[in-house]
């Protein structure tokens, strides 16, 4: 590359994530570039095809943080539903708002043993009920061979119940002591 020909972007701000997407997204376009320090150099010719690539990984980066905000927000538990975004159940992102965490369980019996899993999420209406549906289906319809597993599945299912309770009225503002 002659530095005539040549096209610098200083991409020392951007976190380390954006300026790896940024280079495999070159590197998925056949794009010849140099990468030394924080700073992109790429031929003119391909500046607009750049310009896009930064442009993309940028917006990806800012939709990152605000999302790790909002976690931050959730964890620490300040945040009311109206200020918090769905994370989406069974698509990548929902992004309605109000959204409430709820949490859920599921397992699945085994002769001699049992598989549990818990999911904390910040759904919005909508895809809470299909997290519930979802949780709920694979509870009963595999959470009961085994003894310890017949036992616990009504006391999960019923957890999962209570939770879905909560969260809708936390979508709605209820209080939900006592």
């Amino acid at each position: 590359m002659s530095d005539e020909s040549v096209v610098r972007y200083d991409l020392s701000a951007l976190d380390a994530a954006e300026r790896f997407a940024i280079i495999g997204s070159l590197d998925e376009s056949n794009i010849s570039y140099q990468f030394d320090d924080g700073v992109l150099a790429v031929e003119c010719a391909d500046e607009a095809s750049v310009d896009q690539i930064v442009a993309e990984a940028e917006e990806w980066g800012a939709q990152q943080r605000e999302f790790r905000q909002q976690a931050d927000t959730v964890i620490a538990g300040e945040a009311r539903p109206d200020q918090m975004r769905c994370e989406g159940f069974d698509v990548d992102y929902c992004g309605n708002s109000p959204a409430a965490k709820i949490v859920l369980r599921r397992q699945t019996g085994q002769v001699i043993v049992q598989t549990s899993y818990q999911s904390e999420l910040v759904l919005c209406d909508g895809c809470g009920e299909k997290a519930f549906k979802y949780f709920q289906k694979q509870t009963a319809v595999k959470g009961w061979l085994g003894i310890r597993s017949a036992a616990t599945n009504p006391i999960l299912l019923a957890t999962n119940a209570k939770h879905r309770k909560k969260h809708r009225q936390d979508l709605r503002g209820e209080s939900t002591d006592g």
